[in-house]
């Protein structure tokens, strides 16, 4: 243990302490652009369905009892570059597991609306050989595209529609060796994709399948 004695004692036998260096500032980073078209098939479990009462909730708003929902859904497919956005032009396959919690209330159409949110992670493998891995969060039929911004083509509850932000690295492979001075190159991108023929509900269970487009950015270095 270093106290102030030996430290002054060192002093007097002309010695110093020990100085910790500071690592190596990481080099510039560089983005390429990321851009892949996926089609994905899974199925989905259904964990839990349960009822809840909004009355003590505070400040404005309706107060209904709602029906919540929680499943895990897997899904896999094969990707392929999405011109003329995409730098790394491989295709490759792409799979993921998500947690998803959901507000499921039954509509005048006597099926479910249903809006909110999933997280989990995914794995990504090219045909040159690179390997990533990371997570996956964001929403369910939350439309963001709408008024009052300049795209109109959403509305606040979408059906059957998926959003969110992936963050990832490349664990294997050219990407990995090359930028081993990041750890390995990195993938930070948002996704948009359309489940079909929709979210699972109870008594329900059909085989799934959804496109999905993956747009962002390779992080490498200069």
């Amino acid at each position: 243990m270093i106290t102030r004695r030996s430290l002054l004692a060192g002093a007097a036998l002309g010695l110093t302490a020990p100085r910790h260096q500071p690592p190596p500032p990481l080099p510039p980073r560089v983005y390429l652009g990321l851009s892949k078209d996926i089609g994905l098939g899974g199925s989905a479990r259904i964990q839990a369905f349960y009822q809840c009462n909004l009355a003590p909730v505070p400040c404005a708003g309706p107060r209904p009892t709602v029906n919540m929902e929680k499943f895990l859904l897997a899904m896999q497919g094969q990707f392929v570059s999405h011109s003329p956005c995409d730098e790394i032009t491989e295709s490759g396959f792409f799979a993921f597991k998500w947690n998803c919690l959901v507000r499921a209330d039954v509509n005048s159409a006597g099926g479910f609306t249903i809006f909110g949110t999933h997280a989990g992670t995914f794995a990504y493998k090219d045909t040159c050989g690179n390997i990533a891995s990371g997570t996956m969060d964001g929403t369910i039929n939350c439309g963001t595209h709408r008024a009052p911004t300049s795209e109109t083509c959403e509305v606040c509850r979408l059906t059957n529609q998926f959003e969110g932000l992936l963050k990832g690295k490349f664990t294997s492979g050219p990407l990995a060796t090359q930028y081993s001075s990041l750890g390995g190159a990195q993938m930070v991108a948002t996704y948009f994709g359309d489940m079909n023929p929709g979210w699972p509900v109870p008594g329900t269970n059909p085989p799934l399948a959804a496109d999905m487009a993956l747009d962002g950015v390779y992080i490498v270095s200069c």
